[in-house]
């Protein structure tokens, strides 16, 4: 990696950082639930070190932050089988539409949990 990779990722994950926790005390729950849903789109490293950081420092308790972690791999593992159905239909037939659907019921009875 060049320098500038580093800096440019280390800046994301401090911009990251800053709205996770911004997010979480104007929005609460919802906040932290909308930052790792929309971060977790690109990745979840960012996001879960960002969530942990926030549990370490003890302004989150453990329900909202496993929440928020698992919103944000739900989030990155649908978009990469979107990808997938994206490149090859017949395969999404026969082994992503099963795999979703075991996402969203998984998504749901989080949700179902938490609201």
């Amino acid at each position: 990696m060049t320098t500038w990779a580093v800096a440019a990722a280390s800046l994301v994950y401090v911009g990251l950082l800053f709205a996770t926790a911004w997010f979480s005390d104007l929005a609460g729950r919802g906040g932290l639930y909308a930052t790792a849903l929309l971060s977790g789109f690109v990745d979840v490293d960012p996001i879960v070190l960002s969530v942990l950081n926030l549990f370490g420092g003890e302004r989150l308790s453990p329900q909202p932050a496993v929440g928020a972690i698992a919103l944000a791999y739900a989030a990155n593992v649908a978009f990469k089988l979107g990808v997938m159905v994206w490149y090859d239909r017949r395969l999404a037939a026969r082994a992503v539409w099963p795999l979703l659907a075991t996402l969203a019921g998984g998504a749901g009875a989080f949700l179902w949990q938490v609201i």
